[in-house]
C-alpha cells in the first residue's frame, strides 16, 4: 500500500473509530505537555472500546453486507 493510500485509510479508520488524533500542547512559553496516567489510562480504554467498536461493525458487515455501514 502507497504512502497516500496508507494514509488516508489511517484518516478514514481514524474518523469511523471516533478517534481524535494526540497532540502534545504548548503554550507560548511552556514546555510540552505530557498527559497524566488517568489521562493516559482513559485514552487507551477509548481506543480499546474503538477497536472493539470496530470490529464488530467489521463482524456485522461480513454477516449482513450493507448493514454495517447504516449502524
Amino acid at each position: 500500500m502507497s504512502r497516500n493510500r496508507l494514509s488516508s485509510w489511517l484518516l478514514k479508520l481514524r474518523d469511523r473509530l471516533g478517534l481524535r488524533p494526540w497532540r502534545a500542547k504548548a503554550g507560548p512559553t511552556e514546555p510540552l505537555r505530557v498527559p497524566s496516567a488517568d489521562e493516559t489510562r482513559r485514552s487507551v480504554a477509548r481506543f480499546h472500546s474503538a477497536v472493539e467498536r470496530s470490529q464488530l461493525l467489521d463482524f456485522i458487515e461480513e454477516r449482513f453486507p450493507g448493514l454495517g455501514r447504516r449502524i
